[in-house]
């Protein structure tokens, strides 16, 4: 029995030493990680109809221990139909207004104001967050282990114009690629030990 007791300990002390600290950090919190989107946003009225398409990579580029900054750069852009070129200028300029600024994001942030980052323990089991407010319709999917955007919709009406936007992930070298099924979770390491405590018993039983 003293075996036993002792053979225990050791797995449950061994385990606590594999499993994974859990930091306000999070391992994709690097400076230069980036996402691609790809950024749709049509402007309708009973006038006029515009489509305007673009491609926006956001980059990470300050880390602390309570968030992030990140700026986004747009690398492609269209509009349909095409006016003039000071037009084209000031509706694509209008925009990336918008993505360009350096924005700090911290690691907490919540579902009340959809984003691109959300913390992954704050979402529901499917990822989705749904609000609707007034005329404005908003539907965003994240990645549920590092919590950034994967895609979303919104709808809404002003000054007589609906405008549609959605955002969907192209690329990215962190999101969906951290594999969790390579890391030992502590979860497993605990089952495990319990498999060969319970075989250590059996094999002092056995002695007896």
């Amino acid at each position: 029995m003293r075996v036993l007791v002792v053979g225990i300990v050791v797995l449950l002390l061994y385990s606590l030493y594999l499993a994974p600290i859990s930091y306000s950090k999070p391992g994709w919190a690097e400076v230069g990680n980036w996402a691609t989107y790809r950024v749709k946003i049509n402007l309708a009225s009973v006038s006029e109809n515009i489509t305007a398409e673009l491609v926006i990579r956001v980059e990470i580029t300050s880390v602390d221990n309570n968030g992030f900054s990140a700026r986004g750069v747009i690398v492609e852009s269209s509009v349909e139909p095409e006016p003039k070129a000071e037009d084209l200028a000031r509706f694509i300029g209008s925009i990336e207004e918008g993505f360009t600024e350096e924005i700090y994001v911290e690691y907490s942030s919540t579902p009340d104001t959809p984003s691109f980052y959300i913390d992954p323990s704050m979402l529901p089991p499917n990822g989705v967050i749904s609000m609707e407010a007034d005329t404005t319709r908003v539907e965003f999917k994240y990645d549920l282990e590092t919590g950034w955007l994967v895609e979303g919709k919104t709808i809404g009406a002003i000054a007589g114009k609906i405008i549609v936007y959605e955002m969907k992930l192209v690329d990215s070298n962190f999101i969906g690629r951290e594999k969790s099924s390579t890391r030992i979770t502590h979860t497993s390491v605990l089952v495990l030990a319990t498999i060969i405590a319970i075989l250590l018993f059996i094999a002092v039983r056995r002695k007896k």
